[in-house]
């Protein structure tokens, strides 16, 4: 027999799982595109002659 807590304990178990599985791929997204952005910002501000892509480089 199962109470009403082991219920809602296993009711919060999938919860969890279905949020995880929806929300993870989309924040590792989110970070490899935030990642590639700082990539490409850093060879543009070494590779520029302009001066405010060289001022850059103090954002950190």
């Amino acid at each position: 027999m199962t109470t009403d807590g082991d219920h809602d304990q296993s009711i919060g178990r999938t919860t969890l799982r279905k949020i995880s599985w929806r929300l993870l791929p989309l924040l590792g997204l989110g970070y490899a595109i935030a990642y590639v952005d700082r990539i490409n910002i850093s060879f543009a501000a070494l590779r520029s002659r302009v001066p405010s892509v060289r001022g850059c480089e103090t954002i950190r």
